[in-house]
């Protein structure tokens, strides 16, 4: 199964209850995509540092965890998991210009080896979002 995907966000709703996924990171980015994902009957996950993988309706707790470079390979393989677990065959990362965030290469990177792992194919789409 191909998915849409990007990553999460800092801002996140308040609920003291965990909440779909879609409904608890404020992101205009995260509802950009999860609209292309609709429109191409397509699922869309959120790549969160501390989780991996959610599916967009998954119910989320809030947090606050941003994947460090030093963690990235742990999480790369447990992502490897979660892809096999999903069986999922192919990966559309959507993801804003790296060089204005600099954390965004360790989550482009974590996404990857975790794809060349289960050798899936991914396709990182590198465009202006608002956030």
């Amino acid at each position: 199964m191909l998915i849409y995907c990007t990553y999460c966000s800092a801002e996140k709703h308040p609920s003291k209850k965990p909440i779909a996924a879609i409904d608890l990171y404020k992101s205009t980015r995260i509802r950009e995509v999860y609209q292309m994902a609709s429109k191409a009957n397509l699922p869309f996950f959120v790549f969160s540092g501390k989780h991996g993988l959610i599916a967009s309706h998954q119910p989320v707790a809030w947090y606050d965890h941003l994947l460090q470079k030093e963690a990235s390979s742990a999480h790369a393989e447990f992502l490897a998991k979660q892809i096999q677990s999903f069986n999922i065959s192919a990966i559309h990362f959507f993801s804003n210009f790296p060089e204005n965030d600099p954390h965004l290469h360790t989550y482009i990177d974590c996404i990857t080896t975790a794809c060349k792992s289960c050798n899936i194919p991914i396709q990182v789409s590198i465009q202006a979002f608002k956030d």
